[in-house]
């Protein structure tokens, strides 16, 4: 923590127990710390809160997620630039960042919403420009230990390779942890030269590739023909912020087996991953 940036702890005593994945509760407030003591470049006052909350009617309406009853909450909050309000409506969108090709430190608060709603919770935002923000992560008191979702992996290790091939640090490291967590072993490369440096190495290796279209340097069509001069029957899944254009058509036409459009969900991407893969 940068040294001008101070940290108040208040915890409630005697909070009830939650039944929750420690590490992953972990991850997600130390990623709304890093996000708090990054939203204060000239330093501030970070803040933890824990209480216990009685959600309301509204809570539940606009979270789904939230299981009913009595919810111990944790609370993070700061004094820095604020947040302003069509940025407030996206950032729990997948992938959504302000950082502009920056690497992210954290898990992304996508991420940090799906811990929560995987543990019946969920988690709220208030903030306005220059006067800091709050986030409160929701988990509901639990009676008797009961599975959480997002412990238990989907499939056995080893099912395949993925090479995500995008220029955005923060989208692959954001999906790849992901992906890593369903049984996937996950390579990454910033651009096409690194991609196909990691197909010469690893040609029998690659299950499947996930290309973006708009990278600096060598664009996605001129990478993927060239991935497929070395491996013909390597399966390449197209990924771009843009509609179905021409372009990539062309592309599923020359063998692309896919087409993604950012934002999407990871279960949608994952449900392709296996569906080719297990072909």
């Amino acid at each position: 923590m940068s040294k001008d940036v101070k940290m108040e702890v208040r915890l409630a005593p005697d909070l009830p127990e939650i039944i929750g994945d420690r590490g992953y509760i972990y991850q997600a407030v130390m990623n709304l710390c890093l996000n708090a003591v990054e939203s204060m470049p000239d330093g501030g006052v970070l803040t933890i809160t824990t209480s216990i909350l009685f959600p309301d009617a509204s809570s539940f309406q606009s979270h789904p997620f939230l299981e009913r009853g009595s919810s111990v909450a944790v609370t993070v909050s700061d004094i820095g630039i604020g947040i302003e309000d069509e940025t407030r409506k996206l950032i729990f969108e997948p992938f959504f960042t302000t950082k502009a090709r920056q690497p992210g430190k954290g898990l992304g608060l996508s991420m940090v919403a799906g811990i929560a709603e995987r543990h019946g919770g969920s988690i709220e935002v208030e903030s306005e420009p220059g006067r800091g923000s709050v986030f409160t992560i929701l988990l509901p008191i639990g009676e008797e230990p009961k599975p959480v979702p997002i412990v238990q992996p989907v499939a056995e290790p080893g099912i395949g390779t993925i090479l995500i091939v995008d220029d955005d640090e923060d989208f692959r490291s954001t999906l790849g942890r992901w992906l890593e967590g369903h049984g996937f072993r996950v390579l990454t490369a910033a651009g096409g030269e690194g991609a196909l440096k990691f197909l010469k190495d690893n040609k029998e290796k690659i299950s499947l590739v996930l290309l973006d279209m708009i990278m600096e340097g060598m664009g996605g069509a001129d990478v993927f023909r060239k991935l497929k001069d070395i491996n013909p029957n390597l399966l390449v899944i197209i990924c771009s912020g843009g509609p179905l254009d021409d372009i990539c058509r062309r592309m599923i036409d020359e063998g692309a087996r896919d087409f993604i459009q950012k934002p999407f969900k990871y279960e949608t991407l994952e449900d392709k991953i296996r569906e080719f893969i297990s072909q």
